[in-house]
């Protein structure tokens, strides 16, 4: 039996080598959610004024970023696995199913097998 007075062996993880890539102080995720919603509300609004609404979008993932920089790349994970599960909402959480998983049917194929 071992020691009780005997230590585990620790190996020391720098936090550079789980750093996700940022570019000007937030993650690569964080700038693709920051692209994509300034485009779209500057499409949407017609007017350069609008594409100011990127610098507040950016200032509030560069505030998610400061306390968890791999908070984006959870919660792209979690839709990526999670989101997506059809029993999420009958089950409460993910599972899945033990029949096999089919196409969704439409209204008339429905009523080709019924009549």
């Amino acid at each position: 039996m071992a020691n009780e007075d005997e230590k585990p062996t620790e190996d020391i993880l720098f936090l550079a080598c789980t750093r996700p890539a940022m570019f000007a102080g937030v993650t690569m995720e964080a700038v693709f959610i920051i692209i994509v919603l300034t485009g779209l509300v500057f499409l949407a609004g017609g007017s350069l004024l609008y594409l100011l609404v990127g610098v507040f979008i950016y200032a509030g993932c560069r505030a998610v970023c400061a306390n968890d920089p791999n908070q984006f790349s959870i919660i792209f994970a979690w839709a990526a696995t999670k989101l997506k599960c059809r029993t999420r909402v009958y089950w409460g959480a993910s599972s899945v199913s033990p029949l096999r998983v089919k196409k969704a049917r439409n209204w008339r194929e429905v009523q080709k097998v019924e009549v």
